[in-house]
């Protein structure tokens, strides 16, 4: 009633969390990304010290100590995920996959947890499910001082549980009949996932813009 948009009809088109939900740790550079972390190991791919290119790149164990690390007034790395889906509206335009992109941790924990529970009630099954993409406020005390932050989550719309595991076990149904087209679709789809930190030309551009635009003391920018 007020005109603002707050939730999305979507469907996903993998069953697995992580080819619909990726999330890195990313230190982003003027060209290219300067390291890159699954939480594990980290990849560099400048030296931070001297800000040359590492040919081969170094990959290190992972250390939570990283985060800590400072570029001008912010974090060096930060979280970067990416939720993919396609619009499931009659408005939208069906064979566009469309990206959210976020650097909220908490966004980021409640989109995984959200695709675990209805994986779990599903029995596995996400692709085909009616989702709902949606933003809603959450109480947060950062601090000790409570606040209001809007997250987004997504979440599994049906008349009830019954229902819903009955659409799964069809849409398991249809991927035995048609497995060979489903496999070669969801190659494709494969083939389209660009993980945080591995954009490139005006992808890179636009992520970087929106999310880590250069500041001062910027060692990218001093050179």
């Amino acid at each position: 009633s007020d005109g603002a948009l707050r939730q999305i009809p979507i469907r996903v088109l993998s069953d697995e969390i992580g080819e619909i939900l990726v999330g890195r740790f990313v230190w982003y550079g003027n060209t290219r990304a300067g390291a890159v972390s699954d939480g594990k190991t980290v990849t560099w791919y400048f030296d931070r010290a001297t800000m040359k290119p590492l040919d081969p790149p170094l990959v290190e164990p992972w250390d939570q100590e990283l985060l800590k690390l400072q570029i001008g007034d912010r974090p060096m790395f930060k979280l970067h995920a990416t939720f993919r889906c396609v619009v499931a509206a009659s408005e939208a335009r069906w064979g566009g996959i469309y990206a959210f992109r976020t650097t909220s941790v908490i966004s980021f924990r409640q989109l995984y947890a959200g695709l675990l529970h209805i994986s779990q009630l599903t029995g596995g099954i996400l692709m085909g499910m009616p989702l709902m993409l949606v933003v809603r406020p959450m109480r947060v005390s950062p601090n000790g001082k409570p606040t209001n932050v809007f997250v987004v989550h997504v979440e599994l719309r049906g008349k009830d549980l019954q229902q819903l595991q009955t659409i799964a076990l069809e849409q398991a149904r249809f991927r035995l009949e048609f497995r060979d087209q489903i496999d070669k679709t969801k190659k494709a789809y494969q083939d389209l996932l660009i993980p945080p930190g591995e954009e490139q030309g005006e992808e890179f551009d636009r992520v970087r813009e929106e999310f880590d635009p250069p500041v001062n003391g910027d060692p990218f920018e001093a050179r």
